[in-house]
């Protein structure tokens, strides 16, 4: 189990929730459109949740496209 806090600005908390850790069972995050977001596949996006975490997971794919942004 752990504790998943979204914050916002000034790190006021958006979303606040308790996880048991798989994706599948934490409804509340639209995992597709997160995976849509950032430009990966939804298989891909989850994988890389599994095994480095969504915080993790979040920030890589984010930062990737932002550095293919730049490159173009």
């Amino acid at each position: 189990m752990c504790k998943i806090v979204i914050t916002g600005f000034a790190n006021m908390p958006l979303l606040s929730m308790i996880a048991d850790g798989s994706l599948k069972s934490d409804s509340i995050l639209n995992v597709s459109a997160l995976a849509r977001y950032c430009g990966v596949a939804r298989a891909t996006f989850i994988s890389r949740c599994e095994r480095y975490g969504l915080e993790s997971t979040i920030k890589h794919f984010l930062n990737e496209k932002r550095r293919k942004q730049c490159n173009t």
